[in-house]
């Protein structure tokens, strides 16, 4: 059986050299240099998962922010045409405590009240999601 020469330069280039040994030396450095390959592409991998969950996480925060945003918006729009439509039965109000002619707009207004307390759940709801 073919044993690993000695030191000596010259047994290295010896034709004993290339046996058993030098194969499988060979056999093991490819086989540690695809173990570093795999390791190099696991972490380049890892890298690029972390940067897309952390894109992911902004995308996530931004979209919870503009959603919230639009919310807000909506609040405002609401809480104007509350206002406008308290503006308008303090008129009506004001007309029935002087004992004036209320006008058919003026009753048709009172008859869609039931409107505002909508407008009113509409806001509390959207105010209650914020």
């Amino acid at each position: 059986m073919w044993t690993k020469p000695g030191n000596d330069e010259l047994a290295l280039s010896s034709p004993a050299w290339t046996g058993d040994w030098l194969d499988k030396y060979h056999l093991e450095l490819n086989l540690i240099n695809k173990v570093k390959l795999e390791l190099i592409d696991l972490a380049e991998f890892f890298t690029i998962f972390c940067e897309e969950a952390d894109i992911m996480e902004m995308k996530s925060k931004a979209k919870t922010s503009q959603s919230k945003q639009e919310k807000l918006n909506e609040l405002h729009a609401q809480q104007e045409k509350l206002q406008k439509l308290q503006d308008e039965l303090g008129v009506i109000e004001s007309k029935i405590e002087k004992d004036e002619k209320l006008s058919k707009e003026d009753v048709k207004f009172a008859a869609e009240l039931g409107w505002l307390s909508a407008a009113a759940v509409t806001i509390a709801s959207i105010a209650t999601s914020v």
